[in-house]
């Protein structure tokens, strides 16, 4: 990646691709309209997610007739947010945009984030739909983004990012990477403002599991909140069950009265078995997490490029 220097353009447009055949071509075509009327000089990155409905090959058609881009074929599905770091490490813009290939978050409305980062100095700016169209469990996992990494405003994947905030997700490896997290981490000089958001003309493939799985990825790589839940359950239990067992020995000194309990001791006996399996579980996931990066499990294979296609032709040609 480039350092953002005056040989490169000014913008750098990365686009995740997962069956986005019927509309990444307007989607370029409005993305270098609105680049060509600032008078900006731009590149767009469309990076094919393992996609099953040919989006590869409109994307070979669209770089062959725009210099301007380029596209990467992974080797399979590795999710977006690894398909987006694979895009960073292509970039040379000195600021870099990330949209979704779905036409919900128009490319007009870059140009608000412009005015934003202009008027905020800021390294982040995150485009928060005006009026959202997506389902519940959409917001709320942008929530517990916007909580566990500590920032003020909503997360989505509608960023504009100078382009010195990306080098540690450049240089990052790990196969779960979740780049918001790297951006808090590089910067908190973090805002957002309002963009349009249209619905969307095909269903997601952000499903509702796909989405649990970012959130397991996000709290058990980034955050050590349910190893700090389990320590709290755990002395709050041991509480409670040297409270009891005072109370019970009181009973049975003081007043002299044996304390029925057979139930109690039962419930007592498999809430803290339960608790114990919920502890081993969590250490569970940590490790797991441990061993696949261990293993150096790979966060993107690339196959191809559209770039490189173009050279070989060019030397058949020749």
């Amino acid at each position: 990646m480039s350092e953002g220097t005056s040989a490169g353009p000014d913008y750098s447009v990365v686009v995740p691709v997962y069956r986005g055949r019927s509309t990444i071509e307007e989607l370029c075509r409005r993305i270098a309209r609105f680049f060509d009327g600032r008078g900006d000089t731009f590149e767009i990155i469309l990076v094919d997610d393992g996609s099953s409905d040919g989006s590869w090959g409109k994307i070979v058609e669209i770089a062959r007739a725009d210099a301007r881009v380029l596209g990467i074929q992974l080797m399979r599905n590795f999710g977006q947010h690894n398909a987006t770091a694979c895009g960073f490490r292509h970039a040379g813009g000195k600021f870099v945009v990330t949209l979704d290939e779905d036409l919900q978050n128009p490319p007009e409305e870059i140009g608000k984030m412009i005015a934003a980062m202009e008027q905020s100095h800021a390294d982040v700016i995150y485009g928060i739909p005006e009026s959202r169209q997506h389902h519940w469990w959409r917001r709320l996992s942008s929530r517990i983004v916007r909580l566990v990494i500590g920032v003020k405003s909503d997360v989505t994947s509608v960023r504009l990012i100078r382009s010195q905030s990306m080098e540690p997700i450049v240089q990052s490896d790990r196969p779960d990477i979740v780049i918001d997290v790297y951006l808090s981490w590089a910067t908190k000089a973090i805002s957002a403002t309002p963009v349009r958001h249209e619905a969307s003309s095909r269903p997601s493939s952000y499903t509702v599991s796909a989405l649990v799985r970012l959130m397991f990825s996000l709290i058990f790589n980034y955050t050590v909140i349910p190893l700090r839940v389990a320590i709290v359950a755990g002395a709050v239990l041991s509480a409670a069950s040297f409270m009891l067992a005072l109370f019970m020995a009181y009973q049975r000194l003081v007043h002299r009265i044996d304390v029925p309990g057979f139930t109690a001791i039962i419930v007592s006996v498999l809430f803290s078995t339960g608790l114990i399996l919920v502890g081993i579980g969590v250490m569970s996931e940590y490790l797991a997490r441990i061993f696949l990066h261990a293993n150096h499990k790979p966060q993107s294979i690339i196959r191809g490029t559209t770039q490189q296609m173009m050279e070989r032709r060019d030397e058949r040609q020749g």
